[in-house]
C-alpha cells in the first residue's frame, strides 16, 4: 500500500506541476511588464544591480535564463520565464504539503475515500494556492516573488519532512532549511518569513531544540 501511495503521489504531483505550468506559460508576458520588471530584465541580461538591497541570485538566474532560451527574440520573454516555472514548482510543493499533512492525520490512504481526500485535497490546495490574483499576477513577469515564494513552499514542506523523520539525523533538514531559507536573500528578503513559522513549529515539536 504504501508502494502503491508513492506512486500515485509522484503522479498527482507531477499532474499539478504540469497543470500550473500550462496555465502560466499560456498567460505569460510576451515582453517586459510595468513595475520592476523592465529594471530585473535589464539587470539579469547585463549581469547589472538592481534597486536596493540588490537581487544577486535572482540576477545571476535570469542571465542563465537569458543564455539557454536564446532561441526567443524578446530578452524580456526569457526573463519571465522564470516566474512560470517557479510558480509552478510551488504548486507541487504546496500539493506535497497538504498530501504529507494529511497523511499524517488519516494515515496511507487504503481507501477509495481516504485517497480522494488526500489526492483531491492536495491537487485543489496546490493549484488554489497559485492561480489566486495576486499569486498568478506575479508569476506570468519577470519579478523575485515567486522564486522567493518557492523557497518558503520548499522549507515548509521541508520542515513536515523533518517533523516525520524516524532518521536520528534528521536536523540535517534544518540545516537545509536555514540553508535556502539564507541563499533566499539572494532573491528577495522576503525568502525570510519562512524563518518564523517553521522555527515556531520546530520549537513546538522538539523542545530540546530550544
Amino acid at each position: 500500500m504504501e508502494q502503491v501511495h508513492k506512486r500515485l503521489n509522484a503522479a498527482f504531483a507531477l499532474s499539478v506541476f504540469g497543470m500550473a505550468l500550462t496555465i502560466f506559460l499560456m498567460t505569460v508576458g510576451p515582453t517586459s511588464a510595468f513595475w520592476d520588471c523592465g529594471e530585473y530584465v535589464a539587470s539579469c541580461y547585463t549581469l547589472g544591480i538592481p534597486h536596493p538591497p540588490g537581487n544577486p541570485l535572482y540576477v545571476m538566474l535570469g542571465r542563465v535564463f537569458t543564455i539557454i532560451f536564446f532561441f526567443f527574440k524578446e530578452v524580456a520573454y526569457r526573463v519571465n520565464l522564470i516566474s512560470p516555472l517557479c510558480g509552478a514548482f510551488t504548486a507541487m510543493f504546496m500539493y506535497a504539503t497538504v498530501v504529507r499533512g494529511t497523511v499524517a492525520w488519516m494515515g496511507v490512504p487504503d481507501t477509495s475515500w481516504k485517497r480522494i481526500a488526500v489526492y483531491v485535497g492536495g491537487i485543489v490546495g496546490g493549484l488554489l494556492s497559485v492561480l489566486g490574483i495576486t499569486f498568478w499576477f506575479s508569476a506570468v513577469e519577470a519579478e523575485v516573488l515567486m522564486p522567493a515564494m518557492l523557497i518558503i513552499a520548499i522549507t515548509t514542506w521541508l520542515s513536515l519532512v523533518w517533523y516525520q523523520s524516524k532518521d536520528p539525523n534528521r536536523d540535517k533538514y534544518l540545516i537545509l532549511i536555514a540553508y535556502l531559507v539564507f541563499l533566499g536573500i539572494g532573491v528577495h528578503l522576503f525568502a525570510m518569513m519562512a524563518i518564523g513559522p517553521v522555527g515556531l513549529f520546530v520549537f513546538l515539536s522538539d523542545r530540546e531544540k530550544l
